[in-house]
């Protein structure tokens, strides 16, 4: 562990002067390694090649599938106590499979071995 060992030693809070001179070098020598390999390109190179970006906003109805998930989703965010960013993360990306298509939630559940009543009852 050429590199691992010494950066990490050198970037502790009791870390002596010593090491982190090492830890110092073994970042320079390593950022000279990697540099020929790393490409940083900013959005600026992108927004002469591509058009204006455009963006529509379009409201629509759920299904009654989708009304009948959201609800339970609702009443299953509602008796959980506490929020989590996990839990808000997770809360965001079951919503996102709601809205977009039952069958990505349905999938999912299926995934994890918890399928229930409610998809035999929507047909998906």
């Amino acid at each position: 562990n050429r590199f691992v060992a010494p950066i990490t030693n050198g970037n502790t809070l009791d870390a002596s002067a010593a090491d982190v001179r090492l830890s110092r070098q073994r970042m320079a020598v390593l950022h000279d390694l990697v540099q020929p390999f790393l490409h940083r390109r900013t959005a600026e190179i992108l927004r002469q090649a591509l058009p204006p970006k455009r963006e529509i906003a379009l409201s629509c109805r759920l299904a009654p599938v989708q009304r009948s998930l959201y609800s339970t989703f609702l009443e299953h965010a509602k008796a959980a106590s506490g929020a989590s960013v996990r839990g808000l993360l997770g809360g965001y990306q079951t919503m996102q499979q709601i809205f977009n298509h039952p069958a990505t939630l349905y999938r999912c559940v299926d995934a994890k071995g918890a399928a229930g009543s409610k998809r035999e009852a929507s047909g998906y």
